[in-house]
């Protein structure tokens, strides 16, 4: 395995990564708990290897979250624990760079719990497929990871489990890292001053329930339905796939209009997150 220093000045399909991704029982870091870990390791523009365990969460998840990645409290009851799936989680990741869609979130799920091993994820070169897809990849009808993958026809999976998840970024990695070639971004050292990596995210302590709910929908690429009344007073049903809160704002991919689009959040009336495929509101047909 190279050295950090090693790392920066290799180009970006020689270095080692491992692309993570997890499920979790809800959106919140410190109140809510792991139940999946996916990972794989790319080295080359290849998968070398694997990594997936379902995780004991010891609480007992919502319908709403379910409905998200389908794993029942039935199916975690007789899962390892957190603290018994970690070491051999950190033997599979090594010295890798770390890489994932919102990366961000899942550290902020993981490096709690990583902290007493004396581990911190974050100080390791971090790859965030979310922020570097919007930069690279302009004019994408929506940056989730599902959207991603069905326009740049990245090789098919199942959305919303961890390994799967882990799969697609992958795939998407090596093609934002042909991307990077093409502006003259060849190594790791050049990429993390080109964009550097903007952080996990802050606490969600204090958010609105519409705020939850945005964020819940974000990170698992999840459509919006809701009811907003526009600046001349006018209500309308939408479905939108959000991608980015700024408060007041919510910028998503609207369903009517087919282009992204900013939105006020006071001025939503209703909301309900879409966890399966279904019609788009009445007003959008």
């Amino acid at each position: 395995m190279p050295t950090l220093d090693q790392l920066y000045s290799l180009s970006l399909h020689q270095i080692p990564i491992a692309v993570i991704d997890l499920e979790t029982t809800g959106l919140h870091a410190h109140t809510d708990s792991i139940c999946e870990i996916g990972a794989v390791l790319l080295e080359g523009g290849e998968i070398l290897d694997e990594y997936t365990t379902l995780v004991n969460p010891q609480q007992i998840m919502s319908e709403d979250v379910i409905a998200i990645h389908h794993l029942t409290n039935e199916m975690l009851v007789n899962a390892p624990l957190l603290p018994q799936v970690l070491p051999d989680f950190l033997q599979f990741v090594g010295a890798s760079v770390i890489a994932g869609h919102n990366v961000g979130f899942d550290l902020s799920f993981l490096n709690p719990s990583l902290r007493p091993l004396g581990i911190d994820l974050s100080q390791r070169p971090i790859l965030d497929t979310a922020q570097l897809a919007r930069k690279l990849l302009k004019g994408a009808s929506g940056y989730s990871l599902s959207r991603l993958a069905g326009e740049f026809e990245l090789p098919a999976t199942q959305f919303h489990r961890a390994l799967d998840d882990a799969r697609t970024t992958a795939y998407l990695l090596s093609l934002l890292f042909d991307r990077l070639a093409e502006q003259g971004v060849h190594t790791l050292s050049q990429l993390t001053e080109t964009f550097p990596f903007r952080g996990t995210p802050s606490s969600s302590e204090g958010l609105s329930p519409l705020e939850e709910a945005l964020w819940m929908a974000i990170e698992h690429s999840l459509p919006v339905d809701i009811r907003y009344r526009n600046r001349n007073d006018v209500v309308r049903q939408r479905r939108i796939t959000p991608e980015r809160l700024a408060s007041p704002y919510v910028y998503a991919f609207c369903h009517l209009r087919r282009e992204q689009r900013c939105f006020r959040m006071d001025r939503i009336e209703h909301y309900k997150v879409i966890s399966e495929k279904s019609n788009p509101p009445e007003n959008e047909k």
